[in-house]
């Protein structure tokens, strides 16, 4: 070969070698970017999938915060939960106490019994005893006023029951009165006495237990109630305990005038003069305390009775010791003219034609007529 011909044949060689190096970049492409391709979609597919489950730092962060401030708010609900409870309490109350009622209604004659109307204070009870964890200072104190509330309707109730008792005995001790059972009054006296007795105890511990800012933690009572609670439940038992003496006091007076019946029925009437004129004063006296008391709710009827009673047995008194005199010295038409009258003041207070046997009785065993 010569210089010419191998020259050529070199250049060529050289020319087809720039040909397939640069002319054809798609076929470099195919051959190397299959794997490029591939490598590169697969941190794609992997960042997908991977997005989803997976939380930002962000969002970890605030779930971390929403987590350390449930403690104190779950401790507030709880509270939130007694306070409510503990108004149910006071709106069951105030149904025991009558149709359209409210709580300051409650008193002696509601008849209240603390089994039927403590079913929230047992609820309220059960979730003070959840109240575990650390309270902050503001909680604390919360919960002590609500500690108060639960106190103050626990006692109030138990001081209820006890007063319903008390005008039970009461209205007992009147019915035993009327029908002349004398010698059964000092027992049914007692029996107020007891139940007065038994009322005073756990209205001490109310008073102890709980105190007037305490009602500040629920929204159905006020400061102002329980200091009207606290002075409604002294005077009940103040009067209960002043009712059961003068209950004894009356008794004996009429049992007194029975005897003073028999005294003017037997015609010894000096000592039914003597009698019916010492009648005559206490009457006056139990009379006068009877109008002027400030009755309670309980006792207001007993004492419109015994004033009606006391005032006419007290005139009546009156006048049958003027009979008694003018018997004693025989003179009949003053003496009957005077157990007339008599009568007729006796017969002034229905309660005394109606419900005192002995009274009728008395009367109708007198003689139409007098003779000496």
């Amino acid at each position: 070969m010569n210089r010419r011909t191998y020259l050529a044949t070199a250049g060529g060689v050289l020319l087809a070698g720039c040909t397939s190096s640069e002319g054809n970049p798609d076929d470099t492409t195919t051959t190397a970017n299959p794997t490029t391709e591939t490598t590169t979609q697969t941190p794609e597919q992997t960042t997908e999938t991977t997005e989803s489950p997976t939380p930002t730092p962000e969002e970890t962060e605030t779930e971390t915060q929403t987590e350390t401030t449930e403690t104190p708010d779950e401790a507030d609900q709880i509270l939130n939960r007694i306070a409510t409870t503990l108004d149910k309490v006071v709106v069951q109350y105030a149904a025991a106490a009558g149709q359209n009622q409210s709580f300051l209604d409650l008193n002696s004659t509601s008849g209240f019994s603390f089994d039927e109307n403590s079913e929230y204070l047992y609820a309220a009870r059960k979730r003070f005893n959840t109240l575990d964890g650390d309270l902050s200072d503001e909680q604390k104190q919360r919960r002590s006023r609500l500690r108060g509330a639960y106190w103050f309707l626990w006692w109030t109730g138990k001081t209820y029951e006890q007063l319903a008792e008390a005008n039970y005995r009461s209205k007992n001790a009147v019915s035993r009165l009327y029908s002349g059972e004398y010698h059964q009054i000092e027992s049914r006296a007692d029996a107020i006495v007891t139940a007065t007795e038994n009322a005073a105890a756990p209205f001490s511990s109310l008073k102890k237990d709980s105190d007037a800012e305490s009602l500040d933690a629920i929204s159905e009572l006020t400061p102002e109630d329980y200091e009207t609670t606290v002075s409604q439940i002294e005077t009940e038992i103040s009067r209960f305990g002043t009712f059961a003496d003068q209950i004894l006091l009356l008794s004996a007076s009429m049992q007194r005038l029975h005897e003073g019946f028999e005294e003017y029925l037997g015609e010894r009437y000096d000592d039914a003069s003597g009698t019916f004129y010492t009648l005559f004063r206490d009457f006056e006296e139990l009379n006068e305390e009877f109008t002027t008391v400030d009755p309670t709710e309980a006792l207001e009827r007993a004492y419109e009775e015994f004033a009606c009673i006391t005032g006419a047995l007290s005139e009546g008194c009156l006048l049958l010791d003027e009979a008694a005199t003018a018997g004693g010295n025989e003179i009949a038409e003053k003496q009957q003219a005077a157990e007339s009258d008599a009568r007729e003041e006796f017969n002034s207070c229905d309660i005394v034609s109606e419900e005192i046997g002995s009274v009728a009785e008395f009367f109708d065993a007198l003689p139409e007529e007098r003779s000496y």
